[in-house]
């Protein structure tokens, strides 16, 4: 017997036959780590997967064999990658057969699974408090023997082809670091932008196991993952292999807070691994794998969305090769040509945040349209501005406050005054803005993890 049933002559997945998920080994293989893992329940038949993450250069084995640090982080990487295929029957138990490297390591990921996949609990209707994560022996306090610290001036910067890494990317250009940009994909799109910087370029090939799209389509939960917490595991292997003295992330202080539900007694943060809890955790978690002489942190981390439009904004150097529309993560086709839908909510908030700090002509060579002339994009607004009863979205958008402060400049003056939708947050929403919302929202916020020798890099101009 297995999961799959047949409804009306067509076979489905029964996620609710599964009772336990099983983290395997990992396998070295050439270039390539494969992740082994495992669905297993009562009187039926398991499924197992594969995942496959291909790296460039040379052979992956030799420097695990060599480095006990990375042979930890192979596992570490087992463990949290595993949320793609756990949330196929996302069941109550996880077993991983390794030990657990660190005390702390059993509440690390029992909170990336449970808050990593908030989002996808909710819109599925799932309870993951329950959730009990073990390990086949004893946490094992004695950390790998760590490596040399490297030099910190030769960075690692995880690159998407948003707005946030390439004002990283400009920060640490003007300050003066060697960066080098990691693409996890494979997305031609986010090549070719990485490519256009003129950066040198690492990419390494993740492939999920094929059986679990097609669990998807006959049944399987499905939904977000925490994708951010996967690809820092990765850039960390890519930059113990390679002599990186840092892995820098992108992420800013919006990434801390999530959608208020039940009138604020209940948050669920569809960016969870890209906030301030996971990033602490998980250098917890490289420190117990011996990974003390790597730097990982956000640099953005106490700056508003507005605040870093307005950097991006001023330094115009890469306006015309940019995007952060999420149709490009998941298109089919080879193209490498950006393009924004404009009918998310991250393409409107993007629009929104730059529109104050840059003049018609360069917004409309940019996005090709102008969706705050659109009364139809009310609800989508409404929704950022968390007015009218609507939820903040589960997308990667600054909150509320952050949506009030951008209309007020808009409405204040400059060429989006007379927008239709502009002009309707002037008379319905505006008196619903938080006080000072301006000051609040540009005013940085020093609760981080950035090292002292990158203070600087942001001293000078925030």
């Amino acid at each position: 017997m297995n999961g799959l049933a047949a409804e009306n002559h067509e076979l489905r997945f029964d996620p609710k036959c599964y009772t336990c998920f099983s983290g395997e080994r990992v396998e070295v293989v050439g270039q390539r780590l494969q992740l082994h893992y495992r669905l297993s329940g009562p009187r039926i038949a398991d499924i197992q997967f594969r995942e496959v993450i291909e790296f460039e250069g040379d052979d992956m084995r030799e420097h695990v064999e060599q480095s006990a640090v990375l042979s930890e982080v192979t596992r570490l990487l087992l463990q949290i990658a595993g949320v793609s295929y756990y949330k196929a029957a996302a069941p109550e138990g996880i077993i991983f057969q390794q030990s657990a490297t660190s005390s702390s390591r059993v509440s690390f990921l029992r909170r990336l699974y449970q808050q990593g996949l908030a989002e996808f609990a909710e819109t599925n209707s799932l309870d993951l408090k329950g959730l009990s994560v073990q390990f086949m022996d004893e946490a094992n306090e004695r950390p790998a023997q760590g490596l040399a610290r490297k030099d910190l001036k030769k960075v690692l910067l995880p690159f998407g082809g948003g707005k946030d890494s390439l004002l990283s990317l400009q920060l640490l250009e003007e300050t003066g670091f060697s960066v080098t940009l990691l693409v996890v994909g494979p997305n031609p799109v986010t090549e070719y932008l990485a490519r256009k910087t003129g950066h040198p370029l690492i990419t390494v090939k993740r492939t999920l196991d094929p059986k679990l799209i097609e669990l998807n389509r006959l049944g399987a939960y499905n939904g977000h993952v925490p994708v951010t917490a996967v690809v820092s595991a990765i850039a960390t292997l890519v930059a113990l292999k390679h002599g990186f003295g840092a892995v820098v992330f992108s992420n800013e202080r919006s990434a801390n807070r999530g959608t208020q539900l039940d009138g604020g007694l209940r948050e669920v943060n569809h960016q969870y691994s890209k906030g301030l809890d996971f990033e602490r955790r998980f250098r917890t978690e490289l420190a117990a794998c011996g990974a003390t002489q790597l730097e990982y942190f956000s640099l953005l981390r106490p700056f508003s969305e507005l605040a870093i439009c307005r950097e991006f904004a001023r330094r115009n150097r890469y306006l015309d090769g940019f995007i952060s529309c999420n149709r490009n993560f998941r298109r089919t086709e080879k193209s490498q040509r950006p393009s924004w839908c404009l009918a998310c909510p991250k393409c409107l908030f993007v629009h929104l945040s730059l529109a104050p700090f840059l003049d018609g002509e360069t917004m409309f060579a940019i996005f090709g349209a102008n969706p705050l002339d659109d009364l139809k994009n009310n609800d989508r607004y409404a929704a950022l501005l968390e007015v009218d009863g609507r939820l903040r979205p589960f997308d990667c958008v600054g909150g509320g406050v952050e949506t009030h402060a951008a209309f007020a400049l808009l409405a204040g003056s400059g060429w989006a005054r007379s927008c239709a939708v502009v002009e309707h947050y002037v008379a319905h929403w505006q008196s619903q803005a938080p006080i000072e919302a301006q000051d609040l929202v540009f005013a940085p916020e020093f609760d981080h993890c950035i090292p002292q020798p990158f203070v600087k890099v942001i001293d000078a101009v925030f």
